[in-house]
């Protein structure tokens, strides 16, 4: 029986984030790492409970992550502003510049994927993927079922 789109699909997203987590390897870093580097690249600042969520990883798990950036200046945590207050990480200039060499890495990786398209093809191909992107999340959750 041949495969359907999805499972196209969800087979590609397993090759890519394979591919990704083999570059980023290269570099020191995994997933949770990457994540906190890119979030805070676009958000200035965060705190722990805010990152572990996009990372989807726990509290815990966030904890030592960033206790571990910090140690290799990665990332900077001043003190809390105040009694109760978490204490914000933001990227550091290492991790900015392992980030730009990560990014660069990965555009390789797109572009190999992508060689066997012209750059027509490839608009075509991000123009389907947005579609398909925006009528699922337009899509009413009763239709889901």
């Amino acid at each position: 029986m041949p495969r359907t789109v999805v499972q196209h699909l969800e087979h590609l997203h397993r090759l890519l984030r394979s591919s990704r987590d083999g570059v980023l390897r290269t570099y020191g870093l995994n997933p949770a790492r990457w994540a906190v580097l890119t979030y805070l690249n676009e958000h200035m600042d965060a705190g722990g409970g805010e990152l572990a969520q996009w990372s989807r990883v726990t509290h815990q798990t966030m904890f030592r992550t960033l206790e571990r950036m910090e140690a290799k200046e990665l990332i900077e945590r001043p003190g809390p502003v105040g009694p109760g207050y978490a204490r914000r990480a933001r990227i550091g200039r290492r991790g900015t510049i392992l980030l730009e060499r990560c990014q660069a890495a990965l555009v390789h990786l797109e572009h190999h994927m992508l060689s066997r398209f012209d750059a027509e093809q490839a608009d075509l191909l991000v123009q389907f993927l947005e579609e398909c992107a925006a009528r699922l999340e337009r899509m009413p959750p009763s239709l889901l079922i």
